[in-house]
């Protein structure tokens, strides 16, 4: 509603930027603990990453990560300059190369 009122104000697209910056380190948050964990059960030994279930969990995180890359690149759309949503695209776009 407040973008509709004043589109072009400084502050409303901050603070747009910021709920979409928030809600995309959601996912990034729970691609990260599902990395975490598995990385863990290798350190442990119990699994490999040739295992099935290293490589479904590994697919599992990237879909995490590409879901927040659209609400990163909306939060850039009202805040281009904004440095968070920056850094959490670049994190999540390396995590998913690999």
């Amino acid at each position: 509603e407040a973008l509709s009122v004043a589109p072009e104000d400084a502050k409303v697209k901050s603070k747009l930027a910021a709920y979409y910056v928030k809600a995309a380190t959601g996912y990034y948050s729970k691609g990260s603990a599902i990395i975490t964990k598995v990385n863990g059960d290798i350190t442990s030994g119990k699994l490999k990453t040739t295992d099935a279930s290293y490589i479904a969990a590994e697919q599992k995180a990237k879909d995490e990560y590409n879901k927040a890359l659209p609400l990163i690149d909306k939060a850039l759309t009202f805040e281009p300059g904004n440095a968070k949503a920056k850094e959490l695209k670049d994190a999540c776009e390396l995590a998913i190369k690999g």
